[in-house]
């Protein structure tokens, strides 16, 4: 199973867009020990959003697709659209 995740952080209000083959519970864990160096300023960082897929391809569009949301607010809109269509 492979996930791509959204990330958000209070303390720099910035979101960071990522895709990995573990749960993404334990990313999240993994980008808080400071452990990832694109996240390493922006802890505490909070999951707002996952999707499983079946293949690292499927996960990696996704992940392409979000990043290249350069506008906050834009990105804050499909992340709530794909939690409604998904429900």
């Amino acid at each position: 199973m492979y996930y791509t995740y959204v990330i958000f952080s209070p303390s720099r209000y910035q979101y960071y867009v990522g895709h990995t083959h573990e749960h993404p519970e334990m990313a999240v864990h993994q980008h808080n020990m400071r452990s990832r160096v694109h996240t390493r300023k922006g802890t505490p960082w909070h999951l707002v959003y996952a999707k499983p897929f079946e293949n690292s391809s499927d996960s990696y569009m996704l992940m392409q697709n979000l990043k290249n949301i350069k506008n906050r607010k834009i990105l804050e809109y499909f992340i709530d659209h794909l939690r409604h269509v998904e429900n």
